[in-house]
Parts: C-alpha cells; sequence; structure tokens
C-alpha cells in the first residue's frame, strides 16, 4: 500500500509510454508497466479527470520552484491530492489510511496559533518546545508549565490526558487538543 508502485497502466496505448513514465521506470527498476487499450471506456472517463488533475498541478508546482524534474514535485503534489477532501468517501484518502489528519506544520502542535506566530528564531522554538514538554508527535508531558507570560488574545489552553503513546504521523486532537478555557475535564496548561 506504501511506497513505489508496483504496476502503472497507461490507458494511452504504448505511445503515450514517454519520458515522464520512463523516469518513474528508472527511479523504481522493479516496475512493470501494462498498456491498455485506447480510449477503453473502464480504463478512461474519470482517470482522465484525475490525471489532469494531478498534472495540473505538477505543472503549478515545477513552476514555482523552477525546476523540470516531475519526480522532485511528485511527493508534494501526492500530498497534496492525498490530504483533500475526496467527495467519493467524503473525507481526505490519508485520513482513511491513517484513521487521522495529518500533521502540518508547526499548526500541529498543541499551541495557540498567536504564540506560533510570535515565533521568529529557532531558539524560541526549542524553547517553547522544551517550556511546555512538546515533543515532535504532538503529545506534552504531565509536568507543570513553568512561569509562561499569558497574553489575552492567547485564551487557549491544551488538554493533557497523559497518554505516551507517540503516533508520528497523526495529530490525534483524541489525546491532546486545544478547548477554550473553562471548558471540558482533565488537566490543563494556560498559554
Amino acid at each position: 500500500m506504501y511506497g513505489a508502485p508496483c504496476i502503472l497502466q497507461s490507458d494511452n496505448g504504448r505511445e503515450f509510454v514517454n519520458e515522464i513514465v520512463e523516469e518513474v521506470k528508472e527511479l523504481w527498476p522493479g516496475l512493470k508497466i501494462c498498456h491498455g487499450r485506447p480510449r477503453h471506456p473502464q480504463s478512461q472517463g474519470s482517470m482522465k479527470k484525475a490525471n489532469d488533475d494531478v498534472e495540473r498541478k505538477l505543472a503549478i508546482w515545477m513552476k514555482q520552484n523552477k525546476t523540470s524534474k516531475r519526480s522532485a514535485g511528485s511527493p508534494f503534489v501526492m500530498h497534496q491530492k492525498n490530504t483533500s477532501h475526496h467527495s467519493g468517501i467524503n473525507t481526505t484518502p490519508f485520513s482513511v489510511m491513517f484513521g487521522c489528519a495529518p500533521k502540518l506544520g508547526l499548526s500541529s502542535l498543541p499551541l495557540p496559533s498567536a504564540t506560533i506566530n510570535r515565533l521568529t528564531k529557532e531558539e524560541q522554538l526549542l524553547t517553547l518546545i522544551g517550556q511546555y514538554g512538546i515533543n515532535p508527535s504532538g503529545d506534552t508531558d504531565s509536568s507543570g508549565v513553568p512561569g509562561v507570560d499569558n497574553n489575552a488574545d492567547d485564551d487557549m489552553e491544551v488538554e493533557n490526558n497523559n497518554n505516551d503513546e507517540h503516533d508520528s504521523i497523526c495529530h490525534r486532537p483524541k489525546q491532546v487538543g486545544l478547548s477554550p478555557v473553562g471548558s471540558g475535564s482533565g488537566r490543563r496548561k494556560r498559554f
């Protein structure tokens, strides 16, 4: 399910196996290319729309990053596609695969956005992470928070369920979640 594809299928015949597919095959030597019948109704239709969308997103990424290497942009486009809502499953492919929302940088940490927005140096981030007992998985420890300067616009707190299980892929809101001050129950750390 994860990793390099085993099979690539082209619905446009052998002439369609061009530099893009060859570049992918070069990256994954064990890849097998299967040719379908051109304009075969079972392999066309919605796949054309999905392929066009990927092609468009790759072209945008390549232009923004000033490169002609499609393979360099593939992971970014794949992440964008897999974390976008899909009407057929009424959620994202990522959440179906992993059972949670993806982590997306600092916004996945249990910190108010106003606190994150004030960060300008790596040292500030490291101090904040140490101060709040945050690890890269987004969980917090159960220790108290040492002298923290509370700002009025940071009217959020972190709920700590003392769960030591760390998940490097998902930020699980059930384990550590932001809630308005005074709501809910459990140990809390005020920011």
